[in-house]
């Protein structure tokens, strides 16, 4: 599976502390392409946190601003 971020700004969101990032499209594409992914959609990507048990512990991706169409464009197995 490949994720791709479109050209839009992201929020970086630390659930255990409640501290959130703003990236560029180019910075959550770094992201994407060197950390592990939990779950994806066309808006949110979940990464694990330092406890992967813990939900709360957990490492959000999603847009920094509504409308705009899909934040990310996965791909599977060579489809969309």
């Amino acid at each position: 599976m490949t994720i791709t971020a479109t050209l839009r700004p992201f929020l970086l969101t630390f659930h255990a502390t409640g501290t959130t990032y703003r990236l560029s499209s180019g910075e959550a594409q770094r992201l994407l392409d060197e950390q592990p992914v939990v779950t994806a959609t066309r808006n949110r990507v979940v990464f694990p946190g330092h406890n992967t048990s813990d939900p709360q512990q957990r490492v959000t991706l999603q847009p920094a601003t509504r409308g705009g169409g899909p934040a990310f464009v996965i791909t599977k197995d060579g489809a969309r």
